[in-house]
């Protein structure tokens, strides 16, 4: 089985759900056996990188954001992220299990809504921002990792650049055709 990883995107806002999850290791259930990966965006605060690093204990690893993390993804065990769509839209195309903890400060709503209707279709557990700790994404990721990956037609296709290359180079056919 491979790693639980954790992400939050290009990390400006992202610090308190990846110290939060150096704490919820511990309270993950059989995930804290796993390894754990944590990736720090690039416009983190310039310390978080280090400080996260010093804070990690065995089994975590702490690193910046890699160009492979889509690859990183389909092999892991679980994904903890913010709701970003760039973000959930990978998670779908790895069909992998997600805890999402949507960023919900200053008004925003969209991460929010896309993490609801992920959990709504059964694609992802969600912990509100606000309710955000230690213990509930802790229960989160155990909750999340006992219950199977759903099913392949569970997810959105992905494909719309395709369908509407097709579509353009349809009616370009017909056109002059």
């Amino acid at each position: 089985q491979g790693a639980v990883l954790v992400s939050a995107g290009g990390g400006a806002v992202g610090a308190r759900l990846l110290r939060t999850a150096l704490h919820a290791r511990g309270l993950s259930g059989p995930a804290a056996a796993l390894p754990w990966r944590l990736f720090v965006g690039p416009h983190a605060a310039r310390d978080l990188l280090p400080d996260l690093r010093a804070a990690a204990p065995a089994g975590v690893t702490v690193e910046p954001n890699r160009p492979d993390f889509p690859a990183l993804l389909r092999g892991a065990a679980l994904s903890i992220s913010q709701a970003g769509y760039n973000t959930v839209t990978e998670i779908f195309a790895a069909r992998q299990r997600a805890v999402l903890v949507p960023f919900s400060e200053a008004r925003e709503s969209e991460q929010t809504l896309r993490a609801a209707a992920a959990a709504r279709h059964g694609l992802a557990a969600c912990v509100a921002e606000d309710r955000l700790s230690a213990e509930t994404l802790g229960w989160a990721v155990a909750d999340a990792l006992a219950k199977p990956v759903p099913p392949a037609q569970d997810y959105p296709a992905l494909s719309g650049a395709d369908q509407t290359a097709d579509w353009i180079l349809q009616t370009l056919a017909g056109r002059h055709g």
